[in-house]
This record gives structure tokens, sequence and C-alpha cells, in this order.
């Protein structure tokens, strides 16, 4: 028996209608909001819950509340660790390639496994190592960035000539930010609701660029790259109130559009020549700056 179950993230159900049809298969959609009041979090708890019902049907198996216990102690276990090893970014100078965040992203959805826990866990300790003896992978890095989105894993190397080659390290990542809370091991599915609802790929586009100010801020970054993939409404839609309140706040934003998937749309010696002018650009606001003050 084929199920689907909808992803949270794109709001597809015309596409996962043609999927059953197509293929005889079953799925379930979990419909998402945009505000975030206790009567959205319970209507989403209530979907989750009626999703357990839907897999219990169709599997024959039921759900061990038991297991569900030990996932989200996992799961606050490896926020934890999260939190730690962003704070040991935002203390330090750079303390590991960004390319390595930036690829990370799939991590999270290991948030509640042992293999999630273990990842995070042993990325801490080892920034942490790094910190104590002063190692740095980019001794000489000029510049901090923010990265927002993702980046097309044949493309990687861009991401060494960005930071080995023109010296601006990636210091944060929006694909490393970590679960705004721990779940409730008391009430589930209430706390799953809430986790979902506070994720900046839902909700407002506001919420978005609340996250990436504040993360920008902390990390006291010199410039924002926002990756768009073509065809990602996720990735690009946000990207006009992104670059209007960077520029409020005077911090240079530069938005680089490629595929994902399809490397014919990739020109590398284009995004080369694009991030050499960006850095351009942060070099000179911190000359201007130093003359001024």
């Amino acid at each position: 028996m084929n199920i689907t179950l909808s992803s949270i993230f794109f709001e597809l159900p015309p596409l996962f209608e043609k999927l059953r049809s197509r293929f005889g298969s079953s799925y379930y959609y979990i419909d998402i909001p945009f505000s975030e009041d206790e009567k959205t979090v319970a209507y989403v708890a209530r979907q989750l819950e009626d999703m357990v019902d839907f897999l219990e049907e169709h599997t024959g198996q039921r759900l061990s509340m038991k297991k569900l216990t030990k996932v989200i102690r996992l799961s606050n276990e490896a926020r934890y660790y999260g939190l730690k090893i962003r704070e040991l970014r935002k203390r330090n100078r750079p303390l590991m390639l960004g390319r390595g965040g930036v690829q990370i992203m799939g991590l999270y959805t290991l948030l509640g496994t042992r293999e999630g826990l273990d990842i995070l866990k042993d990325l801490y300790f080892t920034l942490k190592d790094r910190a104590a003896r002063g190692f740095k992978p980019l001794q000489d890095s000029e510049f901090r960035l923010y990265w927002i989105h993702q980046f097309p894993p044949y493309a990687i190397k861009i991401l060494d000539y960005l930071e080995r080659k023109l010296k601006a390290a990636i210091v944060v990542e929006e694909v490393m930010d970590v679960p705004s809370m721990d779940l409730d091991e008391e009430k589930p599915f209430i706390s799953l609701a809430r986790k979902i609802l506070s994720h900046p790929a839902h909700g407002t586009v506001a919420n978005r660029v609340n996250l990436a100010i504040e993360n920008a801020i902390e990390y006291q970054v010199d410039g924002v790259i926002n990756y768009s993939p073509i065809g990602c409404r996720l990735g690009r839609c946000g990207v006009p109130f992104l670059k209007e309140r960077f520029k409020q706040i005077d911090i240079p934003f530069i938005e680089l559009i490629s595929d994902s998937i399809d490397f014919r749309n990739y020109s590398e010696a284009q995004l080369q020549t694009r991030l050499e002018a960006f850095v351009e650009i942060m070099r000179n606001k911190r000359t201007l700056s130093a003359a001024i003050g």
C-alpha cells in the first residue's frame, strides 16, 4: 500500500491529489495557517492527532507513546547541543567552513533520532576543542557573512572560492537555525504544533525577515547572501522584503539565483564575478566607516 504525507513546507494539495489518482495511493494533507495564536495551535495539533489515526488505519500499526516520548527527549537534547554550537560560533572567529553549515540542512530532519543527536554532539565538541586550541580553518578571513537558504551540492566549490579566495567567511546559516522551543513530553501534539508554527518557513514573510535581521545582528555580520533556487517560492518570495530591511540597517545584501538540480542553469564564472563585486562593496563600506569614525 502506498502512503504519502503531504509536506508541511509546501502547500500543494492539487499535486498530491494527482499523484494519488495516478498511483492509487492515499495521502494526508496538513494545513498550516499563517497565525500562531492558541486557536491555530489547537487546530494543527488536532491534525497531527488525526494523522496518527490515518497512519494506524493504513499501516495496521499502533503509535507507541513510549517511543514518542523517547523521540521527544532525543530531539530536546539535540536542540541543546544545537544552541551551544550557535553560541560558540557567535563568540569566536570562524570555527568551521561555511559550506559545512549550508550542506547540513538535512540534519534537522534527524532531530529525534540517535543519529541526529550524535552528529550535533560531535560537532559541538569539535568546535569547542577548536576554540580552546585557537584553531581556525580560515585564518585570515576579513568578513563575516550570513547565508540564507541552501546551495546546490554540485556547485559547492564556489563557497570555497568565497571563503578562501575572497576571505569572506560564512558564520551563520538560516538552515542551521535551532527549533525555538523544547517539546513537551506531556503534550506532544500541542508542542509539535507550536514547533511547526514557529518555523520561519511558515507564517508571514515578516517572521522570516525578523529572524534574519536578528541573526545578522547577533553574529555581527558584514553582509548577507540569499541563494534563490529557480522555481522555489519559499526561497524567493521574501527576497524584496529581506533586501529592503537589510538596506535599512546598512548591511549589504545580495541574491544569487541558480538551479538546485539542473547544473545547466549554473554559471560559476558569473557567480564568482558577482561575489567579487559584493565583497568589494563590503570592503568599501568598511573603509568609508573607518574614515568617518
